[in-house]
């Protein structure tokens, strides 16, 4: 069961840091587009970086957090890492507010 949580985290953290690196190049085609309604076009590049930083906190924090709690068996750091999600989750949330028209 460990190993199986490891290949997890690790899958799902690099998947985040691969969709903020992608975001933060300037590609749209990586978030639907009811994502963008609202937001005006002079606005998309700052709210795709936001979105960007968001997803790169996350992805860090179930990386470092995640893997970390896992091989050395340290049950707080994965008190940290969902921390660390609810805190991104707030920052996806205050970015899509932010730059709605």
């Amino acid at each position: 069961m460990k190993y199986f949580g490891l290949a997890l985290f690790l899958i799902v953290g690099i998947a985040l840091l691969c969709l903020s690196y992608r975001l933060r190049k300037g590609d749209r085609g990586v978030l639907h587009e009811y994502h963008y309604r609202g937001i005006p076009e002079d606005r998309l590049l700052a709210f795709q970086r936001d979105i960007a930083a968001a997803l790169l906190w996350m992805g860090l924090c179930i990386l470092g957090f995640g893997t970390g709690g896992l091989l050395l068996e340290i049950p707080w750091l994965l008190l940290g890492m969902l921390a660390g999600i609810a805190a991104g989750g707030v920052l996806l949330y205050r970015a899509q507010q932010r730059h709605r028209g």
